[in-house]
């Protein structure tokens, strides 16, 4: 099934080394994408297969989301603590981040903004450069539909990395 496909590439990215360019981590890297419409199984059927395929526990997923009901959500069904992409942020930027972890998901990373997303992705840089024995991926789940409020309702995503050919 198309599930089942996706958890084995999400699974690949999750085992696979920290990419960096001459030891060095560069924005962007490291941070896989899932998009699939509402109802399509990304946290139900896809992270679950994907982090069993991976040999991760329960302790090596850190999950966020852009707002407290979304992160209670995600949380729910992976029995994860419920964080906010804010918490997450700020916990990155601390180094507050176990040392089980291997995985940050993100849900709804669409509905982030610009300065956000950017916020996000600058400080999980920052923490992997600071944290070089470290190696932790970050999946971000959204559905095309889910939009935030710039560029004409475009997601950041789309606009961040299709246009731009990356």
């Amino acid at each position: 099934s198309a599930q089942f496909r996706t958890s084995l590439q999400i699974a690949r990215i999750l085992n696979s080394p920290k990419e960096s360019v001459d030891g060095r981590v560069q924005v962007y890297q490291n941070i896989a994408l899932l998009k699939a419409p509402a109802g399509a199984g990304k946290t139900s059927v896809v992270l679950p297969l994907a982090t069993q395929l991976s040999g991760l526990e329960a302790g090596a997923i850190y999950t966020a989301a852009p707002y407290a009901p979304g992160a209670k959500a995600i949380a729910t069904s992976t029995s994860t603590a419920a964080k906010t992409v804010t918490e997450l942020v700020e916990d990155l930027k601390n180094d507050n981040i176990s040392e089980d972890v291997k995985v940050i998901v993100v849900d709804e990373i669409t509905t982030l903004s610009y300065d956000a997303l950017h916020a996000l992705a600058g400080a999980f840089t920052a923490f992997l450069n600071r944290n070089q024995e470290r190696s932790i991926k970050m999946v971000g789940m959204y559905d095309p539909l889910q939009v935030n409020e710039s560029d004409n309702g475009v997601p950041v995503l789309d606009r961040e990395f299709y246009s731009k050919g990356t």
